[in-house]
């Protein structure tokens, strides 16, 4: 069957979501693709229709009455092919394996962990893990929810439902946090996924002694260089006359015969070679699950969340000898509907709160407190 009037598919869902931001700029962010491929898209619609469907300013993009007619359409079209594609796959009935998309380091090192007792309590229950991070495009992707962290704009549509909170802190090996706090240099790890991660724990709580490095390393060579003096006679102690005259004639030998004093001036001491503290260099890791695992090591100390090193700091693997502080942001839940509206989410959102009731640190365990 030939349509000869409808418009070219792959246009249709870039001009709806330019329709409903009204900017091509947050349509290319939701849909994962570049300013000027949502761009194209809309020109080659609008030269299919032969009519233009904005209004285009020097700052403002404004949906000509017939665009808006036409997005409504393509919404209604889209909600009919969605609805139908959930029954299909039984999505409705809540049946059948739920996909999660969930950050890569808090999948590995927060949720796999958990996922026995997840089994055992929720046995007719079955989920499928990915790594992901940022938006997510669940009309495009083989999603059905995402566990990320707030650090992005949630889309119009989409359903959040908050977890928990990102506390942070510079966590190491028990044994290097003791000469953490003793005032040695210690090396630093950074990660390229996140390399504001010690900037940001610096601006929150004014703490400079651990990226400071260059300060105490200065100050250890300064005392390490300083000359050291012998120790003045004591006030009662007689001067030794041989450290300051030449030796004296025996009473039976001629005056002139006397050993002549060595006239060779002594040497300078010795000075003792400096051993001031270097201050170890800084590692970069690709990965910030790396560089946790680095700070396990005992390779040098990191910023870590608190969620993410919450079961090394049970073992006595990690330790956070500053506390953790608020960084603002927090990890949550989102589908592409409310969670009550698919059973198997809303028993996952259920089982993820009570596993996250543990991810606030402790009064004692935050900072300043210690």
């Amino acid at each position: 069957m030939t349509r000869p009037d409808l418009p070219p598919l792959n246009t249709l869902l870039p001009f709806e979501a330019t329709v409903r931001h009204a900017s091509m700029t947050r349509a290319a962010q939701e849909l994962h693709v570049t300013h000027g491929a949502v761009s194209r898209q809309v020109q080659n619609l609008e030269k299919a229709l032969g009519t233009p469907l904005f209004e285009r300013g020097a700052r403002s993009l404004r949906p000509t009455p017939q665009a808006r007619r036409l997005a409504a359409a393509v919404r209604d079209a889209l909600d009919l092919i969605e609805s139908a594609a959930r029954e299909v796959s039984g999505r409705d009935r809540g049946a059948g394996p739920l996909a999660l998309s969930c950050e890569p380091t808090l999948l590995m090192r927060w949720l796999i962990p958990r996922l026995p007792d997840l089994a055992a309590r929720h046995p007719g229950l079955t989920v499928h893990l990915s790594a992901g991070g940022g938006p997510v495009a669940f009309a495009r992707d083989t999603v059905d929810v995402a566990l990320r962290r707030d650090d992005f704009p949630v889309p119009e549509g989409v359903s959040r439902v908050p977890l928990f909170e990102e506390w942070i802190g510079p966590v190491c090996r028990p044994g290097l946090a003791t000469r953490l706090l003793d005032g040695e240099p210690v090396p630093l790890l950074h990660t390229s996924t996140r390399p504001t991660a010690w900037d940001d724990w610096r601006r929150l709580t004014g703490h400079a002694r651990v990226t400071d490095r260059a300060t105490t390393s200065e100050g250890a060579a300064a005392r390490a260089s300083t000359p050291s003096q012998a120790p003045n006679p004591a006030p009662n102690q007689a001067p030794n006359p041989a450290r300051n005259h030449a030796p004296v004639a025996a009473p039976d030998q001629n005056p002139e015969q006397a050993p002549v004093a060595d006239q060779t001036p002594a040497a300078a001491p010795v000075a003792a070679p400096n051993h001031a503290p270097v201050a170890p260099p800084d590692q970069t890791f690709e990965h910030f699950y790396l560089a946790l695992q680095a700070a396990v090591a005992g390779v040098g100390v990191a910023v870590g969340p608190y969620a993410l090193v919450h079961d090394d700091l049970v073992r006595g693997q990690l330790a956070a000898p500053y506390g953790f502080v608020a960084d603002g942001t927090g990890y949550g839940l989102l589908s592409p509907r409310p969670p009550e509206h698919d059973g198997r989410t809303a028993t996952l959102l259920g089982w993820l709160r009570e596993q996250a009731a543990s991810l606030t640190p402790p009064a004692g365990e935050r900072f300043g407190s210690l």
